[in-house]
């Protein structure tokens, strides 16, 4: 957003004039751009009669848990819209988010114009209703994990690569025995016994170098990184939604390693069979969910907050109701 901060450091920085109004001018480009998207936000919120929540993140961080919370303050709501739109972040912020939400709202709709992923997929959890865009999408709750290799920088991985890995070596293991098995019955006439106990030999020599680039500390990491997702999971769908138990354990250990990558798209029609209360937006509200697809593609500027007027602070707080979010009992 354009400031006279912004201005003053653009100045100092900068003697050279054209070098001056290239930056003004982008700067001013951002802050139109974030304009024109947050009134067709606020459309959004005088058209459906009710406060809208938007968190929009390129990263969903620590500090922004903080900041939800002083946004919230003294307010209470008996229904709230909720836009989301981050590819996600810290899972514990995420579930703090979502607590907030659901402390101050008896309903909360989450509306999701391109992509709510990863960590922004647990708070989407938290709502009673999702409704989608066109190419609107959720994704896998398991974790990345940040690594670094030699002369690389960082990057981040799914941590269930090293469970798929191990997986493809036991089969790997499991088909090299029953082949080796085979084939010595077939060529040597030993018995039964005698054949398995060669070919398991023989398949312990394959394998064993393979397995022993298997590190079993990286592993246990990476095993309590994905429960994490699966646990908040649970805590936000029992706790604030409702849902049975093993249920809601099926849904999240579907949702953590269900899925063969972490960017897999996850639309209504998966959302569905997943028992989520998932549904494609529609008529007038259809057209502006793509208006403001279109402003979120162009707009880079995080924002996180309500929009239009400040809701006014609850006389009372709403009422305890029966949540509906997924249809898991």
């Amino acid at each position: 957003m354009l400031t006279s901060d912004n201005i003053s450091t653009i100045l100092s920085k900068s003697s050279d004039v054209p070098s001056i109004i290239v930056a003004l001018e982008s700067c001013f480009r951002k802050k139109r751009i974030m304009n024109d998207f947050l009134k067709i936000a606020k459309k959004i919120s005088t058209n459906r009669g009710r406060p809208l929540y938007v968190i929009k993140l390129d990263e969903i961080k620590e500090e922004h848990s903080i900041q939800c919370q002083e946004h919230f303050k003294g307010k209470s709501f008996s229904e709230l819209d909720v836009l989301l739109h981050s590819p996600g972040g810290d899972i514990e912020t995420a579930f703090r988010i979502a607590k907030i939400i659901r402390k101050h709202c008896q309903k909360a709709n989450g509306i999701i114009p391109i992509w709510a992923k990863s960590a922004t997929t647990l708070i989407s959890l938290a709502m009673d209703q999702l409704i989608l865009g066109e190419i609107g999408e959720l994704g896998p709750l398991d974790a990345l994990i940040r690594e670094s290799g030699e002369g690389e920088g960082p990057r981040y991985k799914s941590a269930l690569n090293r469970f798929k890995a191990l997986d493809q070596l036991q089969q790997y293991a499991l088909e090299t025995l029953d082949v080796a098995v085979k084939l010595v019955v077939e060529r040597s006439g030993l018995k039964m016994s005698e054949a398995i106990e060669m070919a398991i030999k023989f398949t312990a020599t394959i394998a064993s170098p393979l397995f022993s680039q298997v590190d079993p500390g990286k592993l246990g990491e990476n095993a309590r990184s994905l429960d994490l997702g699966k646990e908040y999971g649970l805590r936000i769908l029992h706790r604030y939604m409702g849902c049975d138990k093993e249920k809601a354990k099926e849904l999240l250990t579907k949702l953590v390693k269900g899925y063969p990558s972490h960017s897999f798209i996850i639309d209504v029609e998966e959302s569905k069979e997943l028992g989520l209360n998932a549904s494609y937006a529609d008529g007038e509200f259809a057209e502006q969910i793509e208006d403001i697809r279109l402003e979120l593609i162009k707009c880079p500027e995080d924002y996180l907050g309500f929009v239009g007027a400040s809701p006014a602070r609850a006389s009372r707080k709403a009422k305890q109701g029966k949540k509906t979010v997924a249809n898991l009992s």
